[in-house]
């Protein structure tokens, strides 16, 4: 229930008895309390609130960095605090939508492209290159391809023994997030 300018409840926050009183944007909330479950908690629901707790001290520290919490306020969608953005942000990994190596033929210079997305920002693509046999042939980070969705490496090494290497893309986001995928 939402009360609109209501004197006895405006600016109310907390509980009283059964009733417990939210501020969200300007207007106070009213719901019921919530009760415990009798039920014991699953190792998957123990994980989420541990996840949780964990996105929650991350979020308080990025608010007390006023650069960071300037980021956030930034890509704010309605109702939504920095606060609430740094919790999402630390919940959501990040994307690989694809690893192009087209133009990827084994010599210096070639590239690959990789399609990498996050729902805040993406902070670091890299690349690694072994021939089939998982021997290292190089790595190294890409750099934005200027259209804010894809990541292009340039290849410095030559490789002639081996035309099917496994190309392996690593992306973490601001949280910290990472995300890897072989192509």
């Amino acid at each position: 229930m939402k009360t609109f300018q209501n004197i006895v409840t405006k600016g109310l926050s907390g509980r009283i008895l059964q009733l417990v009183f939210k501020q969200w944007a300007g207007m106070t909330y009213v719901a019921s309390a919530p009760s415990r479950s009798a039920v014991p908690a699953t190792e998957e629901q123990k994980q989420t609130r541990l996840n949780f707790k964990e996105a929650v001290r991350y979020a308080k520290r990025k608010m007390d960095d006023p650069a960071m919490k300037s980021l956030y306020q930034q890509s704010l969608k309605p109702r939504q605090t920095a606060f609430n953005r740094a919790i999402k942000d630390f919940m959501t990994v990040p994307v690989i939508g694809f690893i192009h190596a087209g133009n990827y033929n084994n010599k210096p210079f070639s590239h690959i492209i990789v399609r990498a997305t996050d729902d805040f920002r993406v902070m670091n693509v890299k690349v690694k290159i072994e021939n089939s046999a998982g021997q290292w042939i190089e790595e190294g980070e890409a750099s934005p391809a200027g259209n804010g969705l894809d990541w292009k490496y340039l290849v410095t090494e030559s490789d002639q023994v081996a035309a099917d290497n496994v190309i392996t893309v690593t992306v973490s986001d601001m949280a910290g997030n990472e995300v890897s995928k072989q192509a």
